[in-house]
């Protein structure tokens, strides 16, 4: 097996990914940060979100019951793990967008997703 197919290497995949995304698109992310806060006020943007959040909880979750199965993670609670990435996820980009960040937010976040993850692994 090569390492792209581990469960975590796809979950680390997906933020450098995502962080890439981030930096050629930081207006485009801000924008998505007002409209977010919106759901808080909004009903029909909550629902939006609503469908955003549980999709990437499905998707994290299905990384991680596959990296149970496969004897890669312990056995944890495999919803719990896929929220607290997300959490991870969402956290670090609100932050980096709502303050004068003192730090490079893929390197933040990979440094998030890498202990995580370690803290997953089966020993």
């Amino acid at each position: 097996m090569i390492e792209q197919d581990t469960p975590q290497q796809r979950i680390r995949t997906l933020v450098r990914e995502a962080g890439k995304i981030l930096k050629r698109n930081e207006g485009f992310y801000r924008f998505c940060l007002e409209f977010l806060s919106k759901g808080a006020r909004d009903a029909e943007i909550r629902k939006i979100m609503t469908g955003f959040y549980k999709d990437c909880v499905i998707t994290f979750r299905d990384l991680v019951e596959e990296g149970i199965e496969t004897g890669n993670f312990k056995e944890i609670d495999s919803e719990k793990a896929a929220r607290a990435i997300y959490f991870l996820f969402m956290g670090v980009y609100f932050t980096y967008f709502s303050v004068d960040p003192d730090f490079d937010v893929a390197e933040q976040h990979s440094f998030h997703i890498d202990n995580t993850l370690q803290n997953m692994k089966k020993e």
